[in-house]
């Protein structure tokens, strides 16, 4: 079987109902989901944290699902840090898949697997319960399944090559170089970062609205998968609107 060409836009950190600057983060998605429209995009990644909190307000909610609801592709997303798929998950107060049957969450602990074979694309991930040190989001991760793409989303903190894992939620770079997928989709860092090792691509897409606060542009991720020339990433910063 022949994998198509892929276009993807990856972004994470959102952090809807930030109390630092709540119209911003609102002005961000709107930015991430206009990218993906304008860039006609095949599938849009959204790596954790969504949300800045388990609590939001109804107005939070609503504004979230009817920007989810924008995309015209499919979106599958997992639970971060600050939105953890724990008792009190935000996520088991809504159901983010009323926005559209484009919408899919990954909601299992221990890893999920979600196939779209109209686009060759086999998708993992673990959703957030316990953001702790012993928390690895990437454990379970199985073996390539077919000769479709493979893609991965994981929320944590890189550990570079031979560094103690220090903080909460650790993606050591062993288990990057060895997991033989096409992409890995990081979320929880705020600035676009490579973190690859060897032939494996592992990006973090950057926040597209707080890093807009704090260091001057909000990032998404330009992911290309083409079945001859492999995997390309594009770092892209985002014009917000003005106004959310």
């Amino acid at each position: 079987m022949v994998r198509r060409s892929l276009k993807v836009l990856h972004t994470a950190d959102v952090h809807l109902g930030w109390d630092g600057n709540p119209d911003l983060v609102r002005r961000g998605l709107i930015a991430a989901v206009d990218t993906a429209l304008d860039e006609q995009v095949d599938l849009v990644l959204l790596a954790g944290d969504l949300f800045d909190s388990n609590r939001q307000s109804s107005t939070t909610v609503d504004f979230a699902l009817a920007q989810l609801a924008r995309l015209t592709m499919p979106l599958v997303m997992i639970p971060g840090n600050h939105d953890a798929y724990d008792a009190t998950s935000i996520y088991r107060k809504i159901d983010v898949e009323q926005a559209g049957a484009h919408v899919r969450l990954l909601r299992e602990p221990d890893g999920e697997m979600l196939h779209l074979p109209e686009l060759s694309v086999v998708l993992w991930g673990r959703a957030l319960v316990d953001h702790y040190h012993g928390y690895r989001p990437l454990e379970g991760l199985p073996e390539r399944s077919n000769g479709d793409w493979h893609i991965a989303l994981a929320h944590g903190h890189y550990v570079p090559p031979g560094e103690p894992p220090e903080r909460s939620s650790p993606i050591r770079a062993e288990e990057i170089a060895c997991c033989h997928w096409d992409y890995l989709a990081f979320g929880h860092w705020h600035p676009f970062t490579d973190v690859s090792q060897g032939p494996v691509p592992a990006v973090y897409s950057g926040s597209p609205a707080r890093m807009a606060f704090e260091m001057g542009a909000g990032h998404v991720a330009l992911v290309y998968l083409d079945p001859k020339l492999g995997v390309r990433v594009e770092p892209r910063k985002l014009e917000l609107p003005e106004r959310a």
